[in-house]
């Protein structure tokens, strides 16, 4: 039995600290998809989508504005569970509780994990 998961990914920005400058994105990052077939998947579990975002480095620099973007284009994928990892939040923390709100408009029927 053969399954498939599709796969989303959102990724933030680069820093050159070698030029001291940080180049933001103009736009909201792609998204990119992946089918993959999964060999004993249970057929149940077929047609799962799985949305993985990464390196958001939400903070002073790229806020609200910047992630609701990325909340609404997850959101539209209709993900049935969606991952953040790696760089979530860049620097200080001062900034994440102004963020909680648009973060928790992440939406997925088998929950919304993350792991920093």
């Amino acid at each position: 039995m053969l399954g498939q998961l599709g796969i989303g990914s959102c990724i933030g920005f680069n820093c050159s600290h070698r030029h001291g400058h940080c180049r933001m994105p103009s736009a909201v990052s792609p998204l990119s998809s992946r089918e993959i077939e999964l060999r004993g998947l249970p057929r149940e579990h077929d047609g799962v989508v799985l949305v993985y975002i990464s390196d958001l480095h939400l903070g002073s620099l790229l806020g609200e504005r910047w992630l609701t973007a990325i909340v609404d284009r997850v959101n539209a994928q209709d993900p049935s569970i969606i991952t953040l990892g790696s760089d979530v939040f860049d620097g200080s923390s001062r900034h994440s509780e102004a963020l909680v709100p648009a973060l928790k408009r992440l939406h997925a029927p088998l929950g919304v994990w993350a792991v920093t």
